[in-house]
C-alpha cells in the first residue's frame, strides 16, 4: 500500500517488520528487493532475490528481479541464467521472454533472441512484437 502512494521508506519498513516475524516470505523479500533497487542499493536487492530464492527456488519472479539486476550491473550471463530459470518456471512469463531475447542478443545469440521476442510476441507482447518488425521477423 505504501510503495503505490510513493511511500518507500514506509513499505521498507513494513516489508523488513514481516520478514522479523516470518523470515521466508518470498513476497516480502522480493518487494524489500525491488524498493533496494529502487533506490539504487544493487547488492542489497540481489541479497533479497537470493533469500527469497533460499526459500522458494521455484519462484519465477525472483529469478527475473535478480536477472534484472544482473543485468544493470552488467553481469550478462548471470542474468542470462536467471531468465532462462524465469521461463523455464513460468513459460508465459512475457516479460522474463523479452529480456532473456535482449541477453541473448547482447550475447551475440541473434537466433535465440528472435525465437524469444517470437514467444513474447504469442503471449501478447506489443514490444517484441516492434523488435521483430524492425528486424524483418515480424
Amino acid at each position: 500500500l505504501y510503495a503505490g502512494q510513493g511511500r518507500l521508506d514506509e513499505a521498507m519498513g513494513e516489508w523488513q517488520a514481516a520478514l522479523r516475524v516470518e523470515p521466508d516470505h518470498v513476497g516480502a523479500r522480493c518487494n524489500l528487493g525491488v524498493a533496494y533497487g529502487m533506490q539504487g542499493r544493487l547488492d542489497e536487492a540481489a541479497r533479497e532475490y537470493k533469500a527469497a530464492l533460499d526459500s522458494q527456488p521455484d519462484c519465477a519472479e525472483a529469478h527475473y528481479n535478480l536477472g534484472v539486476n544482473y543485468g544493470t550491473r552488467g553481469l550478462h550471463d548471470q542474468a542470462l541464467r536467471e531468465f532462462q530459470a524465469a521461463v523455464r518456471i513460468k513459460s508465459d512469463y512475457v516479460e522474463a521472454h523479452n529480456n532473456l531475447a535482449v541477453a541473448y542478443w547482447q550475447g551475440g545469440r541473434r537466433e535465440e533472441a528472435i525465437q524469444q521476442w517470437k514467444t513474447a510476441a504469442q503471449l501478447g507482447s506489443a514490444q517484441a512484437g516492434q523488435v521483430l518488425a524492425q528486424l524483418g521477423q515480424g
